[in-house]
């Protein structure tokens, strides 16, 4: 979620602290020194649970279609 929030930023760590004000700035920094590090392997983990996300609402969505469509029948 650090990740996320800093990557929508654009880099600014700021946003990532107000963000997470449960965070103490020396934990932010450590995740966000962590993500650099691995910053490719992170952004694949990021679009991969995106496309997860989605796929899921998407069945979701049908499976509520669907039941509506048994109710009403």
């Amino acid at each position: 979620m650090l990740a996320e929030a800093y990557l929508r930023s654009r880099g600014s760590v700021n946003v990532v602290y107000r963000r997470f004000p449960q965070r103490s700035r020396a934990e932010v920094l450590a995740a966000l020194l962590y993500f650099e590090e691995h910053r490719r392997e992170i952004i694949a983990q990021i679009r991969a649970a995106t496309r997860e996300r989605r796929r899921l609402a998407a069945t979701t969505a049908t499976w509520l279609k669907r039941r509506r469509g048994r109710r009403a029948a």
